[in-house]
């Protein structure tokens, strides 16, 4: 096979693989990729550096904010279903009664970022970082869970790469603390009518599961399936995991920090944020002096002064 240099080419252009075009080209050629492959390490490296940094500083921010956790927390238990209308805004309401009975006792959903560390790829040679959140459901006493937390741990590996599809590799979802219902409560399942069983002549109920936001709390472990329908299963089972695990990097990144924002859809930094700014044109800043003034001289709406004091959301 003729060698070419580093003259463009209609063969160069049409090669099939990148082997090919390897036999194709000279030893000069081929040390130029490999300069290439090493810069493209090194920005790789660099993103991954900066990946870390961000997730340091993001981290201390939580460490930092918690007195104002805190406080949002006695807030939000003094305003009726807020987690329950943010639930239905992030279109995770599954217009399922027993969910809106349980999601009212929902008081407080706490992310806490664990420490990265260094890892590999599943190809056990690319270097990457671990990240892994918890999130912690709390709910008030209430006459449906025996449990008051439930915990969900999410985690995914960061290598660098500049693609948006290859952000978040080789994600997990794990239950660390499953909610325990009371019997009859559960609202996974629905109990429509009772059938009579024929071996014993007594009334039982038929057990059917349904829709529910609570299926996040489901434990989807990776444990092979027996019988006729195994691969269907683990392909649900799959699909339900990347499901839990959308849904949890909400609370991560949006659901919790951004709550108000979710609860009322016209604020801004949510809601058509480019119809904000353009109201903002030709608008003049105040100076913090002016603004202070401002604020001094707007009279609070009696219904933000008092509050209702609710019990339960």
């Amino acid at each position: 096979m003729e060698i070419i240099g580093q003259e463009p080419s209609k063969e160069l252009i049409n090669v099939e693989t990148f082997d090919d075009y390897l036999m194709m080209t000279s030893s000069q050629v081929h040390k130029n990729i490999y300069a290439l492959q090493t810069i493209q390490t090194e920005f790789r490296k660099q993103r991954l550096h900066g990946f870390e940094k961000i997730y340091n500083i993001e981290r201390k921010l939580r460490a930092n904010s918690e007195p104002l956790r805190k406080r949002t927390v006695e807030l939000i238990k003094k305003i009726p279903c807020f987690w329950g209308r943010i639930m239905n805004v992030a279109d995770l309401n599954y217009n399922n009664l027993g969910d809106a009975n349980a999601i009212r006792y929902l008081t407080e959903v706490i992310v806490e970022d664990m420490p990265l560390t260094i890892c590999f790829l599943g190809d056990n040679k690319t270097p990457a970082l671990s990240v892994l959140h918890r999130v912690r459901f709390i709910f008030q006493p209430n006459q449906l869970m025996k449990t008051t937390e439930a915990v969900k741990i999410i985690s995914y590996k960061v290598c660098g790469w500049n693609n948006p599809e290859m952000e978040m590799l080789e994600p997990e979802v794990e239950t660390e603390i499953p909610i325990v219902w009371m019997p009859g409560k559960d609202p996974r399942v629905s109990r429509p009518f009772k059938k009579r069983n024929r071996i014993e002549g007594i009334a039982s109920q038929q057990q059917k599961v349904i829709p529910s936001f609570f299926h996040l709390f489901d434990d989807l472990k990776h444990e092979e399936e027996d019988g006729e329908y195994s691969q269907v299963i683990e392909k649900q089972k799959e699909e339900d995991r990347k499901m839990q695990f959308k849904i949890l990097m909400g609370f991560v990144n949006e659901f919790v920090d951004q709550a108000i924002s979710y609860f009322d859809e016209s604020i801004p930094n949510r809601a058509h944020p480019e119809d904000y700014f353009d109201d903002l044109d030709g608008i003049e800043e105040d100076t913090d002096e002016e603004f202070l003034e401002r604020m001094e001289e707007e009279e609070i709406p009696d219904h933000l002064q008092n509050p209702p004091d609710c019990n339960a959301q």
